[in-house]
């Protein structure tokens, strides 16, 4: 069984790491020369290197013979490079070139303390031993214990009895025990037998064989499994097994155990070669037996580079049935996708120019969403893009084209050819700009599947005309380097009125209204319909800077849309707009200090003099770990909610953490889990219950998450800390 996590390439046993012996060969050609007292030093002569680093012996007694052993005692001290071994009597024989350390027995280098009672050295095998020793990780918690050390060779070396923890000293709560390890250097791996951990005393995981890595390089072998216990599935446990298959192909198998719907298997390839790379992942669950069927996911994200200006980008996913994620998926975000993508692009880009080839089409989960309104295919899109800054005289040309072809099942299908020839003159500085646009807009229909007595060639040009505003001013702030800046802009826009009712809507729709949507020409996103305009778009920013470092204490901006004529150009089923004024939209980000944050957005329809849309969140962060996040969010006649988020300390090592998402409209939970989380000096236990919102139609579930992570070795029990991060702004285990 492997501990390896393939995400960061290194092993979790780091005690691996602290079993390179130094065997330092002493040879004839040593001289002595007499130091202060009664230390002698000892200098050998230029040949007597190890990897070319010169060795320096100290000891306070040496007996030298090029025949006979030689011996060194009294606080002995071999040095080469960052490397020592330290004894109080060394013993060295050059006949045999045997040598032996007795009596407080040290070796160190940059990454590991090692001591012992005994050590011997073989110079001619590359061998050695320490017997009873200790050692110590520098730059880690990682110390550990082992009845004998013993290199076998320049490249083996097998530890016996060996305990391993992170705890700090006299706290070993949790302790890795093997009564035998084998590191290999030249295959690059360690080898345990009849491993297992120890919590508390109390064996919780038997590792019969474990292998692992003892360099950055990946290794096959079984990841540690996760654990839980859902409503919907019942237990659920899966155990994770990577394959190393090539330096650039990886492949992770999972078995999956849910009690209540029988055994699934997932794979996860990745691959990567100097132009491509990519993720493939497959899932099968056969005869679920809750519906007696079988259960498929299949996925690709995949990207080739062909070239410094050409991509190639694909992203294709599909499922079985339209209820995959909410019964097998693992978060709220799932259970709600109600279309999966298929999507592959096809970018080239070269100085002024970008054209992108697309195919697009969709897979709809939520049987409840009628035929005749599932989005469309795009089989497929052209899209080229141009734009010459500074072209001759200040002038910026813009070219937008696009030719698509539009399949559906059911409704009117056809390509649709859109030319957007534009050209604007940026004027002044970047304290104040004004850049008048002219466009022209022309659009080409060819459809297919019309109803009776409906055209099927359509055409619509119009121009567009802008003129935009913006300046910035700044002034200091009382007496510290805070800066002021007021940032009025005003944006005109107009666009003649062109009949588009029996125009189609292929892509076409209109989004929030937002302080982006506040500066754009056309209300609409995408191209059937096209916005009849005369209008005034006014809006204003002021910022509280650090005037040293340009951080951001304040931002404050307010807008709003004056209109000098109705609307009547809209979607079908839609009446004209009338009104005068557009909603006024405000927005504050605030940053009081490192603990203190806070956003509100708010909407204000001036006509029934109510707020159409508000939200705001709040976030403060004690002066320890804690994190404390509340949120509300508002919009009229479609939904109210709360959010409230919390991970915060009692006592030194206890956090309690919790959330609370509820619906004020429906008075229903969407999601809340409570929890805990106690943090020891060398591990975290976590619990948490949570009961969320798990199907479109509204069906909630219940499940329990617990973990044991043991600090510088795994993590055990079920992914509790992605729970966490996810749902708690802030949080960091």
């Amino acid at each position: 069984m492997s501990l390896y996590r393939p995400s960061t390439n290194r092993p979790n046993v780091v005690a691996t790491r602290a079993v390179w012996l130094l065997l330092i060969v002493f040879a004839p050609g040593v001289h002595a020369a007499p130091a202060s007292g009664d230390e002698l030093h000892l200098e050998l002569s230029q040949k007597l290197t190890t990897n070319g680093a010169p060795i320096d012996v100290m000891a306070r007694h040496v007996e030298l013979s090029r025949t006979a052993p030689s011996v060194l005692e009294g606080d002995v001290e071999v040095r080469t490079g960052d490397r020592y071994l330290g004894a109080d009597r060394v013993q060295y024989d050059p006949v045999t070139g045997d040598m032996q350390a007795e009596g407080n027995v040290r070796f160190g280098d940059h990454r590991v303390e090692v001591s012992g009672t005994m050590a011997t050295f073989d110079s001619t095998l590359g061998g050695g031993q320490f017997s009873d020793t200790i050692f110590k990780m520098k730059g880690a918690d990682g110390r550990g214990k082992a009845e004998k050390i013993e290199r076998v060779n320049e490249d083996v070396t097998v530890l016996e009895g060996v305990s391993y923890t992170a705890c700090p000293e006299e706290r070993d709560d949790w302790v890795l025990r093997a009564p035998w390890i084998e590191f290999d250097r030249s295959t690059q791996v360690g080898v345990a037998r009849k491993a297992r951990v120890d919590f508390k005393g109390v064996p919780i995981l038997y590792l019969p064989y474990l292998s692992f890595p003892l360099s950055t390089e990946r290794k096959s072998g079984f990841l540690l499994p996760n654990i839980g216990v859902t409503e919907r599935s019942g237990t659920d446990i899966s155990v994770p097994y990577y394959l190393n298959l090539r330096p650039n192909i990886d492949m992770t198998l999972t078995p999956r155990y849910l009690s209540r719907r029988g055994l699934q298997l997932a794979s996860e390839v990745r691959y990567l070669s100097p132009r491509s790379g990519g993720n493939l992942d497959l899932e099968y669950l056969p005869n679920d037996d809750e519906l007696d069927s079988d259960r498929r996911l299949a996925s690709l994200d995949h990207v080739t580079r062909f070239s410094e200006s050409t991509d190639l980008t694909a992203n294709i996913a599909t499922v079985s049935d339209g209820n995959y994620f909410q019964d097998l998926g693992r978060s709220l975000s799932a259970a709600s996708i109600t279309h999966l993508e298929r999507r592959v692009d096809l970018d080239w880009h070269d100085g002024p120019w970008r054209v992108l080839g697309r195919l697009q089409n969709f897979q709809t989960l939520d049987d409840e969403i009628p035929r005749d309104e599932r989005p469309y295919e795009r089989v497929p899109q052209l899209l080229a893009l141009g734009s010459w800054p500074d072209a001759f005289f200040g002038l910026h040309p813009e070219l937008r084209t696009e030719l698509v072809n539009f399949e559906r099942n059911d409704g009117v299908t056809g390509q649709r050819l859109d030319l957007l020839p534009q050209l604007s003159m940026p004027l002044g500085t970047q304290g104040f700009r004004f850049t008048p646009s002219a466009a022209l807009e022309h659009t080409r229909y060819a459809l297919a599947d019309t109803a009776a007595g409906e055209p099927d060639e359509l055409t619509r040009t119009a121009p567009i005309v802008t003129m935009d505003a913006h300046a910035v001013f700044e002034r200091a702030a009382g007496k510290s380097q805070r800066v002021q800046t007021l940032e009025p802009r005003a944006r005109y826009t107009w666009i003649p009125l062109r009949a588009q009712d029996d125009f189609p809507v292929f892509d076409t729709g209109e989004p929030d209204f937002n302080l982006v949507q506040l500066f754009r020409d056309n209300r609409f996103t995408g191209t059937d319909r096209l916005g009849d305009a005369d209008q005034l778009a006014v809006g204003v920013t002021s910022r509280l800077l650090d005037g040293a470092t340009g951080e951001e204490y304040l931002t404050a901006t307010v807008g709003e849309l004056v209109y000098f004529e109705d609307r009547d150009v809209t979607l079908p089923d839609q009446a004209p707009a009338t009104e005068d004024l557009s909603d006024l939209l405000a927005e504050v980000s605030l940053r009081v200090s490192e603990r203190w944050n806070a956003d509100i957005g708010y909407q204000w329809d001036p006509d029934s003099q109510l707020a159409d849309k508000s939200a705001v969140r709040v976030q403060y962060r004690t002066p320890g770990r804690g994190v404390l996040n509340l949120g509300y969010r508002f919009r009229r006649a479609e939904l109210e909610q709360t959010d409230v988020a919390f991970a915060l300390p009692v006592g030194s090592r206890f956090d309690v953490v919790a959330r609370w998402n509820y619906a004020l409209d429906e008075k229903e939970t969407l999601e809340r889990f409570l929890g805990f989380e106690y943090r020891s000096c060398c591990w975290t236990v976590r619990l948490v219950t949570r009961r969320y919102v798990s199907t479109r139609s509204g069906d909630t579930e219940t499940a329990i998450f617990a973990q044991l992570e043991l600090k510088g070795l795994t993590a055990i029990g079920s992914p509790t800390d992605d729970l966490l991060e996810h749902g708690i702004l802030g949080y960091s285990r």
